[in-house]
């Protein structure tokens, strides 16, 4: 018998002559391990990603999700991107001023001209009036919002707390503080007046 050849039985009970039955071959190749797998592989997590994120969502959500195209959702992708940079460009853009007024029983205090926003001493019922000068001064449309927080919020009132302003245009807004006369004698009210400067384009 020839080397490398062995007898195997044959399943009525015979026996055939198995060529290089002793020796180690490679299993066959059956496409395993190839270049073309770990990138398909790879191009499908996203797909898994979506699609285990989409099953949690009503069928309706997941109907529309599924018309969306591959250039649909790179233009969502850029709009959310063109927000983000828009949202930025704001933080970078807000001013924060401090916000006091003293409630007194009778009499007025004088405020300190160094703050812009310090109403000096005030009794319940009385008021007074600070100017807050804005201005663009940018190439493109600026939106101005003016919000107040904290304890003045509720006495302070704002002429015009959200406006647009044009390139060069400058706006003065009235800052009115109403002591009420449910107000505590005594007591400092403080807060804060935000001024945000959102740049837009406008047609």
């Amino acid at each position: 018998m020839a080397r490398g050849q062995t007898l195997a039985e044959t399943p009525d009970g015979g026996r055939i002559r198995a060529e290089n039955a002793g020796r180690d071959e490679p299993p066959p190749d059956r496409g395993e391990g190839t270049l073309e797998e770990p990138r398909r592989g790879i191009a499908a997590r996203p797909r898994q990603v979506l699609a285990a994120l989409a099953a949690h969502l009503p069928a309706p959500v997941r109907t529309r999700l599924g018309g969306f195209t591959r250039w649909r959702i790179a233009l969502l992708a850029g709009i959310l991107l063109l927000m983000l940079l828009w949202s930025g460009a704001a933080a970078t853009s807000t001013s924060i001023y401090s916000a006091t007024v003293l409630v007194t029983e009778s009499s007025h205090g004088i405020a300190d001209p160094n703050a812009l926003f310090d109403f000096g001493d005030l009794p319940p019922t009385a008021g007074i009036t600070h100017k807050l000068t804005l201005k663009n001064d940018g190439k493109l449309d600026t939106y101005m919002m003016i919000m107040v927080f904290g304890d003045i919020r509720d006495f302070l009132d704002i002429n015009d707390a959200f406006f647009n302003l044009k390139p060069g245009q400058e706006r003065e807004i009235d800052m009115k503080v109403t002591v009420p006369s449910t107000a505590q004698p005594g007591k400092r009210y403080n807060g804060r007046v935000v001024v945000t400067r959102l740049p837009w384009w406008a047609p």
